[in-house]
This record gives structure tokens, C-alpha cells and sequence, in this order.
């Protein structure tokens, strides 16, 4: 069924990732599983600090019965906000590198409100 079809694109899909990484390090197994544990760190920590605040949202949305559409913008959002305060706290330069892409992907008035939220807060001068 689904499951099955889901778990095989992963194998596959890690397969590949795997293989490019190879690839791009020039068939050293010890320098390309190096940078692919470097790339891929920052992903998994996030997502732990994703869970940690998508899940208890999603036990209190479910047990007051919020229908389906406001539960899963209330539970993405609540997550999202804690793999974005995850970046911050814990990999600035790769919160740096999220801010270049939403430059170059989404326009002017979108990254304005975007960056109020990812941004970190500038110190003020004195003068």
C-alpha cells in the first residue's frame, strides 16, 4: 500500500542523496558521510524542536476537537515557529543562509513580513 511506496521513495531518495555525496567528494566515504552529517545536523535538530512544540499543540487542538483546517494551520504554524527559533538559537548561519533564499524566492513586500519573524533584532546605537 501507501506506507510501503512511501518508505521505499525514502530508501531510494537516501540512496541517492548518499551517492551524490560521494560523488561530490570524490569517492572518499570518510570526507562525504563528514559533510553530509554537517548538512543534514541542522535539519534534525530543528525538527526535534518542531515536535517539541507541534506536538503538544496538536494533543490540546485534538482533545478541544478543532476542525481538521484550523488544526493543522494552528499545529504547522506552532511548528514552524519552533524549527525557526531552533535556527536561531542553535545555527545562525544557517538561518542566515534561510533569509538569502527567501530573498531570492519570494518578492519585496513578502520578505518584509517574512523577516520580521526569522530575522534576529538588530542592536541600536547609542547616538
Amino acid at each position: 500500500g501507501l506506507p510501503a511506496v512511501a518508505g521505499t521513495a525514502v530508501v531510494i531518495h537516501t540512496i541517492f542523496v548518499i551517492v551524490a555525496y560521494l560523488q561530490l567528494h570524490h569517492g572518499c566515504l570518510r570526507r562525504a558521510f563528514n559533510a553530509l552529517a554537517k548538512d543534514v545536523f541542522p535539519a534534525i535538530a530543528c525538527s526535534v524542536g518542531f515536535a517539541a512544540v507541534a506536538l503538544p499543540v496538536s494533543v490540546g487542538a485534538s482533545s478541544l476537537g478543532i476542525p481538521r483546517v484550523p488544526y493543522l494551520l494552528t499545529t504547522s504554524l506552532a511548528g514552524g515557529a519552533g524549527y525557526v527559533l531552533s535556527l536561531r538559537l542553535w545555527f545562525p548561519s544557517e538561518l542566515r543562509h534561510l533569509r538569502l533564499l527567501v530573498r531570492r524566492l519570494l518578492p519585496g513586500h513578502t520578505q518584509r513580513l517574512v523577516g520580521r519573524f526569522i530575522s534576529r533584532p538588530q542592536p541600536q546605537s547609542a547616538g
